[in-house]
């Protein structure tokens, strides 16, 4: 007997897929997701509260900036080239981040945090081919 659309591996107690990774193999969009993650990754080291939806805009216009300039940083995170909050409700479907809205003083706002599991020495552990593979 067989259970459709399940794989027979991940039925024997194998692990299966490992969503937490799947911003690094993302058609068109990895680019946009690691750069999201590791500008978290190094927002934890400064803030145990994480990160609000403006101050993470902020961050990786300056990220971008960083490695190019700043003119092609803000034409890169123009709405229409660059879906934050799309980019971060994906993050969040893949157990990437948390999500939680701020109770700031003039509206509610976004802020977002890294999923304990989600650490570079996790990802290096689980599938280190995929780092290898994808680059600094």
């Amino acid at each position: 007997m067989s259970t459709p659309n399940a794989d027979a591996w991940e039925l024997a107690g194998f692990p299966g897929r490992l969503d937490v990774a799947a911003y690094l193999t993302a058609d068109q969009l990895a680019a946009q997701y690691r750069v999201l993650v590791d500008v978290l990754l190094d927002a934890q080291e400064h803030s145990l509260t994480g990160v609000g939806r403006d101050e993470l805009l902020a961050a990786v216009r300056d990220r971008i900036a960083d490695a190019t300039d700043a003119v092609t940083a803000e034409r890169l995170i123009r709405p229409e080239a660059f879906d934050l909050d799309a980019r971060m409700r994906a993050l969040q479907d893949w157990n990437v981040v948390i999500r939680w809205q701020d109770k700031a003083k003039t509206r509610p706002a976004d802020t977002f945090a890294l999923v304990t599991s989600i650490r570079r020495s996790a990802i290096d552990r689980e599938c280190p081919w995929i780092i290898a593979a994808s680059g600094p």
